[in-house]
């Protein structure tokens, strides 16, 4: 047998039956063929059903079909029943439907009041708030410390005022007690050289016919000199004692 043949047989779509015959060896289409006969006779036998075993296959099939369809059927019909008991009537759908809107309804009436409430207390305890930090309520307290601050300030400026006019006083009567005035209206005078306004304060500072201005507590005078008197020594050993 050639190898193409027995390639032929294996890759064939079709179902393959050898009967060659008179053949006392196996041959290799005939491990390649479906199905394997003795004689051609053999081989057309096998493939030609007998009509009554066909007949009676075919009733038996026909039975199982039927009993299969039948209980698909009646499995169909149950699994049908049991979801129509299962599906609600529209009717009770929608009146399911109604009876939780309402209560939805209810709990949001509920919640809005509840909230409203809530903020009726926050608004009034929030108004106390305010009315207790009001500028208008704090007004008299402000002004209670305002007049006691200004009592304070007034006295305490007062004290001041007081403090520098008696100090002022003081150093009043000190510039009085020191300045030359003061001692012009004891009676004594102030003595200056006509030529270059010198306070003459020794006769050493004199000469004859020299022209010096007086001034006294309350006007002055002009004069001419006519005689100048010596200053009178310094005692050397009393300075020397002052000095010590």
């Amino acid at each position: 047998m050639e190898e193409v043949v027995v390639r032929a047989i294996r890759n064939s779509p079709a179902p393959v039956v050898t009967g060659i015959g008179h053949e006392t060896d196996f041959t290799l289409a005939d491990f390649a063929a479906d199905l394997r006969c003795a004689t051609p006779t053999a081989a057309a036998e096998a493939i030609t059903p007998d009509p009554d075993a066909l007949d009676e296959l075919l009733l038996r099939h026909a039975e199982r079909l039927q009993s299969t369809i039948g209980y698909r059927l009646q499995l169909m019909a149950q699994q049908v029943d049991g979801a129509q008991k299962g599906l609600p009537h529209p009717r009770d759908r929608l009146a399911h439907r109604a009876r939780r809107l309402l209560f939805i309804a209810e709990q949001i009436n509920k919640a809005w009041h509840n909230c409203a409430r809530i903020t009726g207390h926050n608004i009034e305890r929030y108004r106390q708030r305010l009315q207790t930090a009001s500028p208008m309520s704090r007004l008299p307290y402000l002004r209670r410390s305002h007049n006691e601050y200004k009592k304070q300030v007034t006295g305490r400026m007062t004290y001041l005022l007081e403090r520098q006019v008696h100090a002022l006083d003081t150093l009043e009567s000190r510039l009085r007690a020191l300045s030359p005035l003061a001692t012009l209206e004891r009676g004594f005078a102030v003595v200056q050289l006509e030529e270059n306004s010198a306070v003459v304060r020794s006769s050493d500072q004199l000469t004859r016919g020299a022209i010096i201005h007086t001034r006294f507590a309350r006007g002055s005078a002009r004069a001419h000199v006519d005689t100048v008197v010596p200053a009178a020594p310094t005692n050397p050993s009393h300075r020397s004692s002052r000095s010590k």
